[in-house]
């Protein structure tokens, strides 16, 4: 493996961030050259307004062409770099992913955000889980790379005689 990922949030001096923001240290040692390149990447957990932005960015770099003409490197590429260039707060120099000439830096970065923002999908599952009623459902609307829960109250024959 050349590359190195560590959840660094705790040990930032002086810096309280909010839990929707994560700091994590990234060692990558390039399989071409043999140089370690090494700092800190500031992640955000994306909102609806970032998740509509990487859509876009998503479709630019598709070169607004339907996805299913692209090669699948190709459109999983894109998906990471529009994705990382909303969730990415704060980078190194370093970081230009479309000047890597290998796509593991990439793909590992991207990995370790999407399981920060799965960390927030599944704590709202627990939460949800254990206050659901019978009479209420929740259901998750799919939102790409960056899905959202959202709870919706289903009204059982009984709770709509009252109306």
């Amino acid at each position: 493996m050349t590359t190195k990922i560590v959840d660094v949030t705790k040990q930032q001096k002086g810096k309280e961030l909010p839990n929707t923001f994560k700091v994590i240290h990234v060692e990558y040692v390039n399989p071409d050259t043999g140089k370690t390149y090494g700092d800190d990447f500031t992640i955000k957990r994306l909102n609806i307004g970032d998740i509509r932005k990487v859509a876009i960015r998503r479709a630019e770099l598709n070169g607004a062409l339907p996805e299913d003409s692209l090669d699948v490197n190709v459109k999983y590429m894109n998906a990471m770099i529009a994705h990382l260039e909303r969730a990415i707060v704060k980078s190194p120099e370093w970081w230009t992913p479309e000047e890597f000439y290998d796509g593991s830096i990439l793909q590992e970065v991207y990995e370790e955000v999407m399981s920060f923002e799965e960390s927030f999908r599944e704590a709202a599952r627990k939460r949800t889980s254990g206050a659901t009623r019978d009479s209420e459902k929740s259901f998750s609307i799919d939102m790409g790379d960056a899905s959202t829960l959202v709870e919706q109250k289903v009204q059982t024959p009984s709770e709509l005689e009252g109306i």
